[in-house]
């Protein structure tokens, strides 16, 4: 009669505790649903980034006055500095960016809602 003791077993902790199969597969699709949806957002802003600031270096007239600018990103948000009579114009190219281009490059099918605020200050935007 053989006795494996724990020593013997390449695979014992002592602190290893026996976890049912059908939650580690719920927290494995947790894990992956997470990064999946993590992974998409930040597509979704690199593009928009991207093709804002090509639409803005191609096709807009500021005049005499600079570009919007991307001050900051924040998580899913962007925030642009724009002269107050070139707001509008603006919004017009960021929800076209984003729900337009943005949505036939990622091969979206799902309608994106884009919120779009202005405020003088980031504070009033919140």
């Amino acid at each position: 009669m053989s006795y494996l003791h724990q020593y013997d077993n390449p695979h014992y902790h002592p602190h290893m505790i026996a976890i049912p199969l059908s939650i580690i597969t719920s927290i494995s699709m947790i894990i992956l649903t997470t990064i999946l949806t993590a992974g998409t957002a930040s597509e979704l802003i690199k593009c928009s980034m991207i093709r804002v600031d090509h639409q803005l270096h191609s096709q807009w007239d500021a005049g005499n006055t600079p570009l919007p600018r991307l001050l900051m990103q924040i998580h899913d948000e962007l925030v642009y500095e724009v002269h107050a009579h070139q707001v509008e114009p603006f919004l017009q190219l960021l929800r076209e960016a984003m729900q337009t281009h943005v949505m036939q490059r990622l091969g979206i099918q799902v309608p994106l809602i884009i919120n779009l605020h202005v405020g003088p200050t980031l504070g009033d935007l919140l």
